[in-house]
This record gives C-alpha cells, structure tokens and sequence, in this order.
C-alpha cells in the first residue's frame, strides 16, 4: 500500500484469488479476525484508505506512526486509518453488514492455561532486561512504585493470575526501567494498588474489550488501548526510554518496502523504481519537517 493508489489498485486486482462472486462485499468469502494477517479497503467514492498488517509495523507503534506519515505523501488528498479492529473494521469499510460483519469480527483473546509455568517459566524469562521484553509490569502500593520488563505482549493476560498476583510482584524492582531498545514496548500495566486503579495500553486485540476476572472486583479499569501517551502521563514514570531519531524507523520502512524480493515488489513496479519513489517521498517529508522527531514523544 506504501506506493499509493495507482500502484496499490494494480497490486490488490489479484488478491481475489479466483473465488467467484458478484463483486459485492457482502457476498463475497472472507477470512476472518483470527485468520487473516492484514487487509486493506481502498474507498474510490471517497477516497479514504483503511488498512493494517505486518508483524513488525504493528507490534512497534513507533514504527507505525512514521508509516502513516510517510504514507500520507505517496496517498496525497486520502484520509488514511489504520485497522486497529483488523479485517472486521476492513470489512465494515467496505460495506460488510450484519451476521456476515460478526462472521468476520470474531474477537478471539489467548490467556495463560497453566498458570505456575506462566509465572515461573515464561513471563520474566528475559535475558537481557534492557534490550528485550515485550511489555512492562508496574505496582505502585503504599507510596512506592515498582516494575519490570515482562515477555507477554498482551499485558491484560496478567491480570488472569488473579491471587498469585502477589508471585509477580516478586520478580519487580525498584523504578525507573530503562529501555535501550530500536524496538518499543507492546504495551504495559500498571497496578495502583493504593487507589485499586488497573491502567492499560495494548497494540495486540485493543479493539477488544476487556473482560476483569472476579479477583479485580472494585477496581477501577482504564484501558487506554493503542493510546500510549495517554498511559505514561496518567501513571507515575517508572521507565526511561532512550530517545531515537524518527530517521531511524524512516530507514526501517525504506529497508522494508525496496527489499529486493518478488514477492516484496508490487505489481510492474521494480526495485529501482521504488528506491527513487521513496527517496523522493523522503526528501518531501524532510523539507516539510526538518528537524527529526525525537521518539517516543512523551
């Protein structure tokens, strides 16, 4: 999609996969939420482009920011919105109605079955703590606040534990964390037990609702979704990122879509071609933004 709408309409043509059907959504066979890994809907009527994808764009929501603002200059005169709601949001942009809709919005969320070997075996198992660790895990309880980098990428599966909480306290350490990483966080929790508030921020599943298991009755839930900012100036700081220049995630896009591979390539569109097209979209955006953006922007 990076290319922009010419190249993206020669592109998706074969996507249909020779399925028959009468060009009508609504008629049409779908993959699902738990099935497919990206989507697109490409609206011409009124031109606005819905989408998401791609492992590593959407598990870095730094990345992903710096995706939509290049694409906003290979998309000029689009509104562009990214499919937090994966293909069910596609599917409602491009017309899907009713038990077809709920079909393909399947919202289907994988929670830890063996608890001791989640706590134990799995969610602290980080061997270098400042350079790997999908989320965060903080308390703050009668004024001092604790953390540590855990491996879960979904950071509402820990409230799952309910009354061995107290187990994954142990493993936390005095603030602030430092995160000397290319890569940001997945998401973090935090646990206020003081005032039995629950924060939240989440890339993976934040369209989907979460659901509190019994033990966190009476607290209070503030689920902050894909909203990180939001997350880290609500709670206290007990993390430190090291800054990174938004250039090098621009470099991580470019790196990505002028990879020499075919099935990389859009259609009728060469390696060359590409390489120019980006390194004008580049030099487009740095003479609008000169100075880089230092990230995260907290």
């Amino acid at each position: 999609m990076f290319w922009g709408p010419k190249h993206a309409l020669l592109e998706v043509r074969d996507w249909r996969g020779g399925y028959e059907d009468d060009g009508d959504p609504q008629n049409g066979w779908w993959l699902d939420n738990a099935w497919a890994e990206g989507g697109c809907c490409i609206d011409l009527d009124n031109r606005h482009l819905a989408l998401y994808g791609g492992e590593d764009i959407e598990c870095d929501i730094l990345w992903l920011e710096t995706y939509l603002r290049l694409l906003k200059y290979t998309w000029k005169g689009w509104t562009i919105e990214w499919s937090w709601g994966e293909l069910g949001q596609i599917a409602c942009c491009a017309g899907v109605t009713g038990d077809k809709l709920e079909e393909i919005d399947c919202k289907i969320t994988s929670r830890p079955s063996d608890i001791d070997w989640y706590i134990d075996k799995y969610l602290f198992d980080i061997p270098d703590k400042r350079y790997s660790g999908s989320s965060t895990l903080s308390v703050l309880s009668k004024g001092e606040i604790r953390a540590a980098f855990t491996c879960e990428s979904e950071p509402e599966a820990m409230l799952t534990v309910e009354g061995r909480i107290g187990r994954l306290l142990d493993h936390l350490q005095p603030s602030p964390l430092v995160r000397d990483d290319d890569e940001f966080l997945m998401g973090s929790l935090h646990l206020d037990f003081d005032k039995r508030e629950i924060w939240v921020w989440r890339t993976w599943d934040n369209h989907i609702d979460i659901d509190l298991p019994a033990y966190w009755s009476g607290w209070k839930l503030f689920d902050c979704k894909y909203h990180y900012r939001k997350f880290y100036s609500s709670v206290p700081r007990f993390i430190e990122f090291v800054p990174r220049s938004e250039d090098l995630y621009i470099q991580k896009i470019r790196d990505w879509v002028c990879k020499d591979k075919d099935y990389f390539a859009p259609h009728r569109l060469a390696l060359e071609e590409r390489e120019r097209l980006f390194e004008e979209v580049r030099a487009q955006y740095r003479s609008d933004n000169p100075t880089p953006r230092i990230l995260p922007e907290l």
